[in-house]
């Protein structure tokens, strides 16, 4: 290889893209052996879900490259014009399910053939946001009246909509996200962890009023009662258990014929340990990390402040989505709704990482001119 050829590609890049393209080829794989059993019992088509999984792909791949040609320094200027866009869309839901008086989550904006999950959206939204905030106000951050507060504001602002639609594990994922890129961005840790204490006052009394709230977390205390409110959890510990070292083998899962409720989504990663055993999950989880610190790696060297932190968060916020959903699958955490990123048959949240990874590869080809990369 020419030495131009490596300052223009260097090896941390291609990792970096060898990784993503790996998840996305991996997910659509196990999105299919997931999925084909209650796709064929519901549909008559075993391969249903994945249709619509690729097709999800392919109109977020359009996203992606409508984003990777539209110069990312251009949302600096409409951040208060998001503002209330992404306001609006989280707001509409919460309106109409007051205004008609129905108990279904407001979770969902409906724009007629598609829905998207306004928690995705805000999450994209506090992404732009926060970069833009940090690279303005650098200087002051430390600040907590000055610097801090505002910032903290906005971000509640989307953290209460969010918990009221109700998606309360939304709201703290997207919340602890802020809170790291806050911190990253210079933010005091006392300051973080001052507010952040006052906040889960407020969270724990909001879960606590709740009665399926706080059964969950009684259940992630107490998963004894496994034909009820621990049958989910059981189920899929049964799965990763039953992967041993090696796995059953692709396809031959027990826990995805209609064992495991929500295999293809929330719980596809213990389908994954069925199938391809402790092997496959720690390759899986590998290259997440992988994705991590690769990113991490490149968002370091970026001059440019706006696009470092855009950089950083898209990688965290990936990361952590990740991270709790193993969690979630292997009883670390309490049962959310929280989806494995590109694996889980979940459009928005696809949809909004493909924004997300269109803008952040905006910025590398802008910005690889002016990188410094170490040899």
């Amino acid at each position: 290889m020419k030495m131009n050829d490596e300052i223009k590609n260097p090896r941390i890049v291609k990792i970096f893209v060898i990784a993503l393209l790996l998840i996305i080829g991996f997910g659509m794989i196990m999105q299919y052996s997931a999925s084909n059993k209650i796709a064929l019992e519901k549909t008559g088509s075993s391969s249903y879900f994945l249709l619509l999984h690729l097709k999800r792909l392919l109109i977020s791949t359009l996203v992606f490259l409508s984003l990777l040609v539209i110069d990312y320094k251009k949302f600096k200027k409409i951040i208060g014009v998001l503002f209330f866009i992404t306001l609006a869309i989280v707001i509409t839901p919460l309106l109409k399910k007051i205004a008609t008086n129905s108990s279904f989550p407001a979770r969902w904006l409906s724009l007629g053939v598609i829905s998207i999950q306004t928690s995705e959206v805000a999450r994209l939204f506090l992404i732009l946001f926060l970069a833009n905030y940090i690279s303005k106000h650098h200087s002051k951050i430390e600040d907590f009246k000055h610097g801090f507060m505002p910032a903290f504001g906005i971000i509640i602002i989307f953290i209460a909509l969010i918990a009221l639609q109700p998606d309360f594990s939304s709201s703290v994922i997207i919340y602890f996200i802020c809170m790291i890129i806050l911190y990253i961005g210079g933010a005091k840790f006392l300051h973080i962890l001052g507010v952040s204490s006052i906040m889960s006052v407020f969270g724990l009394i909001y879960v606590r009023i709740s009665p399926y709230r706080w059964q969950r977390i009684l259940t992630f205390f107490d998963s004894s009662n496994t034909k009820q409110d621990g049958y989910q959890i059981h189920q899929s510990l049964i799965s990763l258990s039953n992967g041993g070292f090696l796995g059953q083998g692709f396809g031959n899962s027990m826990g995805k014929n209609l064992y495991l409720p929500e295999a293809h989504t929330d719980f596809i990663f213990s389908i994954i340990g069925e199938e391809l055993g402790f092997f496959g999950t720690a390759s899986f989880i590998i290259a997440f990390c992988v994705l991590f610190y690769t990113m991490h790696q490149i968002a370091k060297l970026i001059e440019n402040k706006f696009g470092q932190i855009i950089f950083f968060s898209t990688a965290l916020s990936m990361f952590i989505y990740a991270l709790f959903n193993v969690a979630v699958c292997s009883g670390i955490g309490p049962v959310t709704g929280l989806p494995m990123p590109f694996v889980s048959y979940s459009g928005s949240q696809i949809l909004i990482n493909s924004a997300l990874l269109g803008i952040v590869f905006n910025i590398y080809l802008q910005e690889r001119k002016s990188i410094k990369w170490v040899k």
